[in-house]
């Protein structure tokens, strides 16, 4: 079974993904009086270079070793597709995960990221071909919980595509409250978490943070639970409360990468007197080793490389301090920023405010 990976960032994993983490086995001492056995190096599957590149943010390095793998490596399609995805380019996502499930039929998890790469895929077709992606899409999340009924990441995509999608295209909020009732059976604060973003998608606000507060209530120590109800009062613009719930989950979690990166951010486009905690927050965030991505349900995954560091160096410009602090050597030309030099320059704030506040909340 292939593993979904949803690359973020990490500093203490669990075994389980010690090799996503790269962590080196001990060389066994050699006998007594015996010469030292000559050990060959392990390979890295490319894969595994290319996960580094992404955690990165090189998103062109890590394609081109992924695209050098065997053709029937189901691991480096998997990562290629999610390449594409960063890169915005769902159609070739979707044949990368298509060539996965053709390789490996078992895998809920390649079904999943299909389904993630068609959702982006249907912004891009032409409306007569709406409906026949649409019903990729619930096919696709359909066959990732009949593969893996555990699959709460699946089940959650699954219900909140029923309660969303017109009937002609599946939807169906009979269904939509059968999925519920399967998550509420196995995590009861992930099924009021899932209610929220749904009653959020049909704009009944009160009712969609009722059930994200009562998902903190029913289990206080979900780090999932508050990270979501952050995301959902970032996207209210409730920013002081965005940063209070995100500083939630660094207290139960101290190193959680979504809430380190969204604590600065919201510091940054609202709070200037939080902006030195800020600072702090987003140091240990860009220190993180690569490692796997937390389940985010309501949001994009936080930014990689460039917009990470353009973050930082926005909130040291806010705070007096030199902004000039070196980039990725593949930044995202396209939306960087020139350092202003030698004075502040307020266009070039607003400029890397153009590109922080697009990231990380969809």
């Amino acid at each position: 079974m292939l593993n979904r990976h949803r690359v973020m960032f990490c500093s203490a994993v669990p075994l389980v993904f010690a090799s996503i983490c790269f962590a080196a086995e001990p060389v066994p001492a050699a006998p007594a009086q015996t010469e030292p056995a000559q050990t060959e190096p392990a390979q890295a599957e490319p894969w595994q270079d290319a996960l580094r590149y992404l955690a990165a943010g090189e998103l062109d390095t890590a394609e081109r070793l992924l695209l050098d793998a065997p053709a029937d490596d189901a691991e480096a399609l998997l990562l290629l597709g999610q390449v594409n995805l960063e890169q915005g380019r769902a159609r070739d996502a979707v044949e990368a995960f298509e060539r996965v499930i053709q390789l490996d039929p078992a895998s809920s998890e390649a079904q999943l990221w299909l389904g993630d790469a068609l959702v982006q895929r249907i912004d891009e077709v032409p409306f007569l071909i709406k409906l026949p992606i649409a019903n990729r899409m619930r096919s696709a999340y359909e066959k990732a919980v009949t593969l893996d009924p555990e699959n709460l990441e699946a089940r959650v995509a699954v219900a909140r595509y029923y309660a969303a999608a017109p009937p002609m295209a599946g939807g169906s909020t009979e269904r939509a409250e059968r999925e519920l009732a399967e998550i509420r059976r196995r995590d009861v604060a992930l099924a009021y978490v899932t209610q929220g973003l749904i009653h959020e998608h049909l704009e009944h606000f009160e009712s969609a943070e009722a059930e994200l507060r009562t998902a903190v209530e029913v289990d206080p120590e979900s780090v999932l639970s508050w990270r979501e109800l952050g995301y959902y009062l970032q996207r209210r613009e409730r920013w002081p409360e965005a940063i209070e719930t995100f500083e939630q989950v660094l207290v139960l979690a101290a190193e959680d990468p979504a809430a380190l990166f969204e604590t600065a951010r919201s510091a940054l486009i609202f709070s200037e007197q939080t902006l030195q905690r800020a600072e702090r927050h987003l140091q240990t965030y860009l220190q993180l080793e690569p490692g796997p991505d937390p389940m985010l349900l309501g949001a994009a995954t936080p930014p990689r490389g460039s917009v990470a560091h353009h973050t930082l160096q926005a909130i040291r410009h806010r705070l007096g301090k030199t902004p000039g602090i070196p980039m990725p050597r593949e930044a995202d030309t396209s939306r960087s920023c020139r350092s202003p030099d030698p004075t502040p320059i307020d266009g070039w704030t607003d400029c890397l405010l153009n590109v922080i506040t697009g990231a990380g909340v969809r």
